[in-house]
């Protein structure tokens, strides 16, 4: 039975390495800049915390550094764990309420779905992206995620001038 349970506590370990190696690369790129409080939206997060800092004191590979790795614990308060609004409706009514994005002071109305935004639009492209190779799929990515932003960003400055103009 012992030898059951390591299996299992080693699958949930191994269930987020990739998420674990991208996320904690970004913290400390975060942290590094001297901020102090990450607000982090994930579908999963309350499945995804628990045990975040002792997969990052066991995996050999953690991208995060020694002087950072306490700022993982539960106790250290500087991370916000919050589940996309969306998916907020799938989990149970306490997980939801302590992980809502609404419910979160000096977070604002937001819906945290901004990233999958342009999945929907970009979809079409899985067929060629499947064909390509590592970098050349991650230099399509990165080419079609920019024209995205691109298109926001002036959509956005389009808004902002029209609201100006309005205001006066």
């Amino acid at each position: 039975m012992q030898y059951m349970l390591i299996a299992i506590m080693n699958h949930c370990y191994r269930r987020f390495y990739l998420a674990d190696v991208a996320t904690l690369t970004n913290f400390n790129k975060i942290w590094e800049q001297t901020l102090n409080r990450i607000v982090f939206t994930y579908d999963i997060n309350c499945k995804y915390k628990v045990n975040l800092y002792d997969r990052s004191v066991s995996n050999k590979h953690s991208p995060i550094t020694h002087q950072f790795q306490t700022r993982l614990q539960p106790s250290a308060k500087k991370i916000e764990f919050l589940v996309n609004v969306f998916h907020q409706r799938a989990h149970n009514p306490e997980c939801a309420d302590e992980h809502s994005i609404r419910n979160t002071p000096l977070v604002g109305m937001m819906s945290g779905e901004d990233v999958e935004s342009p999945w929907a639009v970009m979809n079409f492209r899985q067929y060629s992206l499947r064909e390509m190779g590592a970098g050349a799929r991650r230099d399509a990515l990165e080419t079609h995620i920019h024209h995205w932003n691109t298109k926001k960003m002036l959509a956005i400055g389009k808004w902002i001038a029209n609201e100006l103009i309005e205001g006066y």
